[in-house]
């Protein structure tokens, strides 16, 4: 998600800047150095790194470790996910109250099943629009719901 990141960094500098000097070169000034503090770090990683990347990339305690890396990644991708999912499940509110715990797990459910599994062979066009579709059909299974009050 590095595109909104970086708008939403720039946007900030630029409502900074302005805001500090009501100036609208101050403002462009804002947005370039809080993009630069977002962006800058990430680039100079890189290319600090890459005049050694074929030889870290050789190298036998990289290669031993990389297994490791990956699922320590794919674990906290995995532990965000859950903790997500409880926050969700414990302040899912509408305004007359609580919107049911099953319904809201039981609609979560379904968008994972139809991001991850639900393919169209048939009909190509919706496998690119499927992530969308899923968002646009939770929520309407999210209205409703709380409309039939689901137990």
């Amino acid at each position: 998600m590095p595109g909104p990141l970086f708008n939403f960094a720039a946007f900030l500098g630029a409502a900074a800047g302005y805001k500090a000097y009501a100036t609208i070169g101050e403002g462009i000034l804002g947005a370039a150095l809080c993009w630069l503090g977002l962006f800058g770090p990430g680039v100079m990683l890189i290319f600090g790194i890459l005049p050694w990347w074929g030889q870290f990339r050789a190298n036998a305690t990289y290669k031993r470790a990389l297994p490791g890396l990956n699922a320590a990644a794919v674990g906290l991708l995995c532990a965000a996910l859950v903790q997500m999912g409880a926050a969700v499940r414990e302040k899912n509110t509408k305004p007359l109250g609580p919107i049911p715990r099953e319904a809201s797990t039981c609609i979560g459910l379904m968008a994972f099943w139809g991001v991850h599994w639900l393919k169209f062979k048939e009909m190509p066009i919706l496998t690119q629009v499927q992530a969308p579709l899923v968002v646009v059909a939770s929520g309407i299974f999210g209205l409703l719901a709380g409309v039939l009050e689901m137990r």
